[in-house]
């Protein structure tokens, strides 16, 4: 009966507790606190007011001991915001549903005994979207308006590497090999970086962004901010294992920003190429390598790759409960 009344209602734990005290009671308690609450719900929906009054015109008596026998956590019927029993006044609306801020629980009722089942999983989206690369943001050593700087403090910093620093690490062996090979002088390459920068066809570096929620289900300063950081924090441990061929130079996990987000950027490169350096930069190549061969302009090697992190993301959400 409950569930018929409250479906996907979002409720506070506090709320929550109160309907698992409730089902304890007498059946036909339950059946009577259903239908007055259905009475009330059916008064707003018409514009009209409730009346305690029975059509004989007597008064509903109060309902006594409601106090003696209300669980430790509830609270009286003159504190809460919109709730309840007034033993002076008789039912005042009965029992109304708060929409406070709370996460939406999944609840279950058993036949007998008359108790609730509590799902605590909750549900949100992950997203994943294709970075600028604005290292100076990520880092701080630039902070935007947006940035909420005494709150910098809880970002987390996994790797801030030169990177020019890391180019040398990864090519300067296959630079030298090709150099080696070339007869003619002006094929000979002298900066690698450099080549990368000026090119038309590659990218020195490729950012991505993932997130989950947003600033109202997820933000920042909440309780799920910190679960969001938990889990990307996880997230952000497992992904160079997942994308050997992405070399991460730049991690920032942000929660000084309205909603908890990671930003990881990353060199992409594949070995053993039969053009140019034998080790060199390509996104394309390096995502093929590990298994995503594209096909269509709406499923690309990048495309295709995304989707399957924000996959490896949704099983880490769901390890912590959330679906």
């Amino acid at each position: 009966m409950l569930n018929e009344v409250f479906g996907n209602v979002e409720l506070s734990e506090a709320e929550m507790q109160t309907l698992i005290w409730l089902v304890k009671r007498a059946e036909n308690t339950v059946a009577n606190v259903v239908s007055a609450i259905r009475k009330a719900m059916t008064s707003d929906a018409s514009g009209g007011n409730y009346s305690p009054v029975h059509r004989t015109g007597k008064v509903y008596a109060p309902l006594r001991s409601v106090q003696s026998r209300r669980p430790p956590d509830v609270l009286h019927p003159r504190q809460g915001a919109k709730a309840a029993f007034d033993g002076r006044n008789g039912c005042q609306k009965c029992f109304c549903v708060t929409f406070g801020e709370s996460n939406k629980a999944l609840w279950r009722l058993k036949r007998r005994p008359y108790e609730f089942q509590e799902d605590k999983s909750i549900e949100r989206s992950n997203s994943g979207m294709v970075g600028k690369g604005s290292l100076t943001h990520n880092s701080r050593a630039f902070k935007a308006k947006n940035v909420k700087e005494d709150f910098t403090q809880y970002n987390v910093e996994y790797c801030n590497e030169n990177i020019r620093a890391v180019y040398h690490e990864l090519f300067d062996a296959a630079l030298e090999r090709y150099n080696a090979k070339q007869i003619r002088s002006d094929r000979t390459i002298a900066d690698y970086y450099e080549k990368i920068r000026t090119s038309k066809q590659e990218k020195l570096l490729h950012e991505v962004i993932f997130q989950i929620g947003n600033k109202d289900d997820m933000n920042a300063c909440s309780e799920n901010g910190e679960l969001a950081k938990v889990i990307l924090d996880e997230f952000m441990k497992e992904f160079p294992a997942r994308n050997p061929n992405l070399r991460v130079f730049s991690a920032h996990l942000h929660m000084d920003e309205e909603t908890p987000h990671l930003h990881i950027d990353f060199v992409p490169f594949v070995t053993g190429s039969k053009r140019g350096l034998d080790t060199r930069v390509s996104l394309k190549q390096a995502l093929a390598a590990q298994g995503f061969k594209g096909g269509t302009r709406q499923a690309t090697e990048q495309s295709q790759w995304m989707e399957s992190e924000k996959k490896e993301l949704a099983k880490v959400m769901a390890r912590h409960g959330v679906i």
